[in-house]
């Protein structure tokens, strides 16, 4: 992230909410117990894991989202008919991406409209859904993207899906695009932290998660970035001034994501003739 846009960045989550990035750090006593809370916590989640497969088939078998999605579908379909060879960067993803269009849409028309951007982020998606959009649904064959965004996952594990059956998702989401867009770079993200509290389930569930997506990329043609930390308050608190139901961002959570994205997009979109 460039030391302008953290500035900007930092001035404009300020003025949105002064207490975010103001709070005292954690004494080494507080670390302590939430660091005992977290593993706690950690306990449960896999003791329940155990008693459940991990929906690993479920996560890793394409499946067409429900007919909530159709609308979505079909225009995003008649989008890449229309833009064609002319889609420069493709986003895949869930309702979080999808918000590209909802409280990160001017941001959205400014660094990313002008490449005739492609967003299949849709509400409700798991990882299940996007690799239906990958190998299944059509919509990739109108276009050749120079740099794909991936995000996904958040839906699997907020359902008890398995930190495993997720990352093995994602890693054959990444390999249905290498195949499908072998001069495309593709950058897969780590799943955004969600709930307010750092002892969270969920929280240890998305931690997990992005230790395992994180090998998926090799520092060539897939990439790897977590941004989550920038969204998070001292002691690792998530404020509604960042996302106002703890799981969607605000603008200045789509402005810190656009960031990580840009530097990508200068070197492998901006560069291409």
């Amino acid at each position: 992230m460039k030391t302008s846009s953290l500035f900007s960045l930092i001035a404009a989550a300020v003025f949105v909410s002064p207490v975010l990035f103001a709070a005292e750090p954690l004494t080494p006593a507080e670390k302590e117990t939430n660091a005992k809370k977290a593993a706690g916590a950690l306990r449960k989640v896999l003791e329940n894991l155990k008693k459940d497969p991990g929906f690993m088939k479920r996560a890793t078998t394409p499946t067409k989202g429900s007919s909530l999605h159709n609308q979505r579908i079909a225009e995003k379909t008649e989008q890449a008919k229309k833009l064609g060879e002319k889609v420069k960067i493709l986003f895949l993803g869930d309702s979080i991406t999808h918000g590209w269009e909802r409280d990160g849409k001017e941001i959205f028309q400014k660094e990313f409209a002008p490449y005739d951007t492609l967003n299949l982020g849709c509400n409700g998606d798991r990882t299940e859904y996007t690799l239906w959009f990958v190998e299944k649904s059509g919509i990739l064959d109108h276009i050749r993207p120079r740099l794909v965004v991936v995000m996904i996952g958040t839906n699997n594990l907020s359902r008890s899906y398995s930190p495993e059956a997720v990352s093995t998702a994602i890693g054959m989401i990444r390999d249905g695009l290498r195949k499908r867009f072998p001069e495309a770079k593709i950058v897969l993200y780590g799943i955004f932290p969600r709930e307010g509290q750092v002892e969270h389930p969920l929280r240890l569930l998305i931690a997990r998660t992005n230790e395992l997506i994180a090998p998926l990329a090799d520092g060539k043609n897939v990439f790897y970035e977590d941004i989550g930390n920038y969204m998070l308050s001292p002691g690792g608190y998530l404020s509604r001034s960042m996302m106002g139901d703890l799981l969607h961002p605000r603008a200045v959570g789509y402005r810190i994501w656009a960031d990580s994205i840009l530097k990508y997009v200068d070197k492998y979109v901006k560069t291409e003739k």
